[in-house]
């Protein structure tokens, strides 16, 4: 009786420890799946997350660019102001006085007219609004225009854009 009690024992603690070792393996498994399905759950709420950042990155460029706008503006309002304190604390000023000293010989052909307009035209327009190259030669032609009425530009133009 004690050799088969013995021969129970034995095959009783085989049985236990191929149950045993099979148990840790699935518990090892299921592990892994639980970290697996955490991980995909987290990959996706990174995702989104990142989506949201870009969004917020895309905004904030925008609003970066309309800033910009807003100080370039505020700077040439203050100028503005600026030039309106200057005039308003001298009640004489009623206009403005352009001066020109030049060695450059009247009417040759040098241009030196449609120079003069392009350089009192954008100098001007820096005290009120900056204008572009464009405006500043619109402006420059109607003032050639008023010393040489058939004028073509061209030298307002070389003058302007420097080509």
């Amino acid at each position: 009786m004690k050799i088969i009690l013995k021969i129970f024992q034995k095959n009783k603690l085989k049985f236990l420890s191929g149950f045993a070792f099979k148990g840790i393996a699935v518990a090892v498994a299921g592990i892994y799946l639980i970290l697996i399905v955490s991980s995909f759950f987290q990959i996706k709420s990174n995702d989104e997350k990142l989506l949201a950042f870009d969004q917020i990155q895309t905004e904030f460029d925008q609003l970066n660019k309309d800033f910009s706008k807003l100080v370039k503006k505020k700077r040439e309002m203050q100028k503005s102001l600026d030039l309106g304190k200057m005039i308003n604390s001298n009640q004489n000023i009623s206009g403005l006085e352009v001066t020109i000293d030049s060695d450059i010989p009247i009417g040759v052909g040098l241009g030196s007219s449609s120079a003069c307009c392009v350089a009192a035209a954008a100098s001007i327009s820096e005290l009120f609004k900056e204008l572009s190259s464009e405006e500043i030669l619109n402006i420059s032609i109607e003032a050639e225009k008023t010393i040489f009425p058939d004028t073509s530009g061209a030298d307002c133009t070389v003058c302007t854009y420097g080509e």
